[in-house]
């Protein structure tokens, strides 16, 4: 029989084992990966790290060592320097004054050229040396003796004043004259009011009365009437400021009469002149006009012209009582050109004093709303007592009352 040749057995390999090109052998078991190389170290395919010997601790030991004397080194030279203490001492006990530069000194090199030219010269005076500079020491000031019977405040004064400064100080060395000391600051107003009191010139008795109330009220004054000239003399001599209340025509004429002296809307162009003239001429001191009624007068704008061209003439301005809401004397004043103002409270439509109390609150808020408001009343009793229970209310609102003419704009 002839016997097949059998295959030769396959050589038996460790499961755990392969070859691979280049004869290496990687080792798949689990647990020792990396495997580990002959002589104690670890075996990787890039890197292989031996067991660490004795000359890498003693170079760590080196470097610590150094750091450490380096930390001591540089805590010792950051600590401040400690003075003995004799030194210290004697700079404690050192009180002499410090040297300060004064332009009067000498300097040695000239004083010493001073000293050699005094000795040459004997007794002479030199007259070019530096010493007719120095300024001899000022004595320093007495308080001056107040007599006994000097006020107390006034004395207090004087004293505080007349005090010698103190050494090293800038004060005055003489006292200041009353002149010359300065005044407390006054807080600004919060707003302006003006109260113009019409229809005055039949009454002296009532104006006189308004006279003494503490409020610069201006007083205007109805031409042609018995009291007119005397009223305007008392309230400039009192240093009130006195307008023309100048009559014009009313809504319902002839029912309703103006007064002496009325321009009316039927007059020519030189009645109305004229009469414009003569009202204007009988009334001293005035510095304005304001209109009485002429709630039909101040609506014609030709009429109103004439008038306010004359009152520029003479330098007075115009204040519209606005009687009427159809009034175009605002618009005339610009066209003229001239100083111009508009009522904006009327105070006693109802003359309880209670109705004109309130009216004088609402003229403060007015003034707080524009800055400054203008009013208007008549002298009447009720008028008279509620201005004058009213002026505290004035100081504590911080309103100042002014005259008529301060309210003026800037023209």
């Amino acid at each position: 029989m002839v016997k097949m040749a059998s295959r030769a057995t396959p050589e038996k390999r460790s499961p755990s084992r392969r070859r691979v090109p280049g004869n290496r052998r990687i080792d798949k078991r689990p647990g020792n990966s990396p495997r580990k190389a002959r002589g104690g170290g670890f075996r990787f395919p890039f890197l292989k790290i031996a067991r660490p010997s004795r000359l890498v601790f003693l170079l760590v030991w080196l470097v610590a060592v150094a750091a450490l004397a380096g930390l001591i080194y540089w805590g010792k030279s950051s600590k401040p320097t400690l003075q003995p203490r004799t030194e210290v001492a004697a700079k404690s006990r050192d009180t002499s004054p410090k040297k300060v530069f004064d332009h009067r000194e000498i300097p040695k090199s000239s004083e010493a050229k001073h000293q050699q030219a005094t000795a040459n010269h004997g007794s002479q005076q030199n007259t070019g040396s530096p010493e007719k500079h120095i300024l001899e020491p000022q004595q320093p000031i007495k308080p001056r003796q107040t007599p006994a019977s000097e006020p107390s405040e006034t004395h207090a004064a004087n004293h505080f004043a007349s005090r010698a400064p103190e050494p090293g100080t800038n004060a005055p060395q003489t006292p200041l004259a009353p002149s010359q000391r300065p005044s407390p600051l006054l807080t600004p107003p919060v707003a302006r009011v003006a109260i113009v009191i019409d229809d005055f010139g039949m009454n002296l008795d009532i104006a006189k009365k308004f006279l003494e109330i503490p409020l610069p009220i201006t007083f205007s004054i109805l031409p042609h009437q018995r009291f007119s000239q005397e009223i305007a003399e008392l309230a400039h001599d009192h240093h009130h400021q006195v307008i023309l209340h100048l009559p014009m025509e009313p809504q319902g004429y002839p029912k309703v009469n103006p007064g002496k002296g009325a321009l009316l809307l039927s007059m020519s162009s030189d009645a109305l002149q004229q009469s414009l003239s003569s009202a204007l001429d009988s009334s001293p001191y005035i510095s304005g006009i304001n209109n009485h009624m002429g709630s039909r007068f101040t609506e014609n704008a030709p009429q109103m012209k004439t008038v306010m061209e004359e009152a520029k003439k003479r330098g007075l301005y115009f204040i519209d009582s606005f009687t009427s809401p159809r009034s175009v004397a605002a618009s005339v004043a610009q066209q003229v050109h001239i100083a111009f103002l508009r009522r904006d409270v009327f105070l006693d439509n109802n003359p309880s004093e209670a109705a004109i109390r309130a009216q004088l609150r609402q003229l403060i808020r007015r003034a707080k709303i524009q800055g400054s408001a203008l009013a208007i009343g008549h002298p009447h009793e009720s008028t008279l007592r509620a201005l004058g229970q009213e002026v505290g209310e004035f100081e504590r609102e911080k309103i100042a009352v002014v005259p008529a003419g301060e309210l003026l704009p800037e023209f």
